[in-house]
C-alpha cells in the first residue's frame, strides 16, 4: 500500500512537471507565434509595397517612352512631331519641350525656370526624373521634371523634357486607394513628400505623424533598412492606434521611397485566423500530449498495481502472501509486542489427491474468511497465507489474544 502511494506521488509529480512544461512551451509558442506573425505581416506588406513600386516604375518608364517617342519625331520630321503632340499621345505634361545642349529651345515650351544644370545628367545620355518643390519650378505647387536624351546618331544633341504636376504627378507615383484602407505615398530622404490629393484619412494623418520625426529612432531604423535591404517595415503608434509602414526604394528616383501605411487592426484581422488556428492546433496538441501522458501514467500505475498484487496477494483467497508479511513485519509491530499464530493442515497434499482440487480450494477459501474475520485492521492486525496449507495470524498481544487464537482454531476444526 505504501509503495502504491509512493508510485501515485511520483505519477502526480510527473503530471505536474508535464503541466509546467506545457505552460513554458505555451509561453515560448506565444513568443514564436508573435514573431512569426510579425514576419508574416512584414512579408505581406513588403509584397504590397513591391507591387506598388513595380507599378510606379512602369508608369515612370511609360512616361519616358512618351518623351522618347517625341524625341525621335522631333529629331526627324517636326511636322510629324506636331501631329504626334496634337494627338495628345504625350497628354498630361503641363510643359513639354526640346532643348539643345547649349540651351536653345528647339521645340515646345521653355521651362518656367529654365536651368540647364537640371538637364546636365540627361545631356550625358541618361533618363532623369527630378522632384521640384513648390516654387522651384511652378510657383503654386510641387512638380516633377522628366527628361530623356535627344540623340543625333551616337551623340546627345539635347534633351526632351516634360513637367507633371497636380493629379498627373500624383498618379505617376500612386495608384488608386487600396481596398484595405491603406494609403500609399512617396517620400525622400530629405523628407519631401508626394501625397494623394484626394485622400484625407486616419492613415494619411498617421503617415504624416511618422515622417514628422515624432519618433526619430523608428524613422532612422526604417531608413537603415532601406539603405541596406531596399525595403523595410516598422510598427508605430499614433493617437493611441497602431499602424504599419512598409517602404521600398524607387529605382528610377535616387533617394526616394514608395511607402504604404495601413492600420494594424486591419492587418490583425487578416492574420487573426492564422493566429487562432495556430493556437487551436497548439492546444489540441497539448491536450493530446497530456492525454497520452495520462494514459501512459495510468497504464504504468495499473501495471504496478497488478505486479504488486501478484507479488503480495494470493489469488485464491485474497489474503496477503508471506512475502507481504516479511515486508509488513516492522510496520505492523511498530515497537509493540505482537502475537504470531501459525496454522497448517496435516497431509494436505493427500487430501488434495483424495478430495480433489475444487473441494480443497473451497476449504482454503473458507479458512481464509475465518482468519480475516478474526483480525482488527484498525489495530494493524493482519492474516496471511504463507504457502498452500499454512496460514499466519499477526494480532496485538493483549490479555485476550490467546483466547482469540483458541476460538479461531476451534472454529476451523468445527467447520
Amino acid at each position: 500500500m505504501f509503495r502504491l502511494n509512493g508510485m501515485k506521488a511520483r505519477i502526480a509529480g510527473a503530471m505536474l512537471a508535464l503541466a509546467a512544461l506545457l505552460i513554458v512551451s505555451l509561453m515560448s509558442f506565444q513568443y514564436m507565434l508573435a514573431q512569426a506573425l510579425y514576419t508574416e505581416t512584414e512579408n505581406k506588406l513588403t509584397v504590397v509595397s513591391r507591387k506598388e513600386e513595380t507599378l510606379t516604375e512602369s508608369r515612370i518608364t511609360a512616361a519616358y517612352d512618351k518623351l522618347r517617342a517625341a524625341s525621335l519625331l522631333v529629331s526627324g520630321d517636326k511636322r510629324e512631331a506636331m501631329s504626334f503632340i496634337r494627338q495628345r499621345r504625350i497628354a498630361g505634361f503641363q510643359y513639354f519641350g526640346v532643348v539643345s545642349v547649349n540651351g536653345s529651345l528647339i521645340y515646345g515650351e521653355s521651362l518656367p525656370k529654365m536651368d540647364l544644370s537640371l538637364l546636365q545628367d540627361t545631356f550625358r545620355g541618361n533618363n532623369r526624373i527630378q522632384f521640384m518643390k513648390t516654387g522651384a519650378m511652378l510657383e503654386d505647387q510641387q512638380s516633377v521634371l522628366l527628361s530623356v536624351p535627344l540623340w543625333d546618331g551616337n551623340t546627345v544633341a539635347g534633351a526632351v523634357y516634360g513637367v507633371l504636376s497636380g493629379k498627373e504627378m500624383t498618379s505617376l507615383f500612386i495608384d488608386s486607394a487600396s481596398e484595405d484602407g491603406g494609403i500609399s505615398f512617396c517620400s525622400s530622404r530629405d523628407y519631401d513628400m508626394i501625397w494623394p490629393t484626394d485622400q484625407q484619412t486616419a492613415e494619411s494623418q498617421a503617415a504624416a505623424f511618422f515622417y514628422s520625426g515624432a519618433n526619430k529612432s523608428l524613422l532612422d531604423e526604417l531608413y537603415k533598412k532601406l539603405y541596406y535591404k531596399g525595403y523595410g517595415v516598422e510598427r508605430f503608434d499614433c493617437d493611441g492606434e497602431k499602424y504599419y509602414i512598409a517602404s521600398v526604394s524607387l529605382e528610377n528616383m535616387d533617394g526616394w521611397y514608395l511607402n504604404y501605411v495601413v492600420s494594424a487592426a486591419y492587418v490583425g484581422k487578416t492574420l487573426e485566423k492564422l493566429r487562432l488556428a495556430a493556437l487551436a492546433a497548439y492546444f489540441l496538441l497539448s491536450l493530446l500530449l497530456f492525454a497520452a501522458f495520462a494514459i501512459i501514467g495510468w497504464s504504468f500505475w495499473k501495471n504496478q498495481q497488478q505486479i504488486m498484487r501478484l507479488a503480495y496477494v494470493d489469488d485464491l483467497t485474497g489474503m496477503a502472501k508471506g512475502t507481504r508479511m516479511n515486508k509488513d513485519w516492522e510496520t505492523l509491530c511498530g515497537g509493540q509486542r505482537r502475537l504470531l499464530a501459525l496454522l497448517d493442515f496435516d497431509d494436505f497434499s493427500t487430501m488434495n489427491s483424495i478430495m480433489g482440487y475444487s473441494y480443497c480450494n473451497e476449504l482454503l477459501q473458507h479458512v481464509a474468511e475465518l482468519f480475516q474475520s478474526a483480525v482488527f485492521p484498525n489495530d494493524k492486525e493482519m492474516a496471511y497465507r504463507i504457502r498452500a496449507d499454512r496460514f499466519a495470524l499477526c494480532i496485538c498481544n493483549t490479555p485476550d489474544s490467546m483466547s482469540r487464537q483458541k476460538k479461531l482454531i476451534m472454529r476451523v476444526h468445527q467447520d
